[in-house]
């Protein structure tokens, strides 16, 4: 009897082991969730903070697009005043030419 007994209280001790490792394990678990779900959260946030960036970027390069095509048109601007400045003075030098022929004319007319 004494041996059923021996085993008894052995058979309880290695239970009490074993229940007091189960709940290490579980406890492990338990932080081990703990952080995958605060991995899980962090990298949602991430993903929506790269969403924001890609979204801050497409409109950046929008912007750079845009003033890339007004410097171009400043460009062209430019251009157009200066031609119209040149075919100002053509038409002055011309006006002047046609005067001083007119003028011409006219004495010639007179004598």
């Amino acid at each position: 009897m004494l041996r059923g007994t021996v085993d008894v209280n052995e058979l309880k001790s290695e239970l009490e082991a074993s229940k007091l490792e189960i709940e290490k394990l579980q406890s492990k678990l338990q932080k081990f969730e703990d952080i995958a779900k605060s991995d899980a959260q962090a990298i949602k946030d991430w993903k929506s903070e790269v969403e924001e960036l890609k979204k801050e970027n497409f409109y950046l390069n929008q912007l750079n697009d845009i003033r890339k095509k007004i410097d171009a048109l400043q460009q062209q601007n430019d251009a157009l005043q200066q031609q119209r400045d040149d075919l100002r003075k053509q038409l002055q030098t011309t006006k002047a030419r046609n005067e001083s022929l007119v003028e011409d004319i006219k004495a010639l007319l007179k004598n």
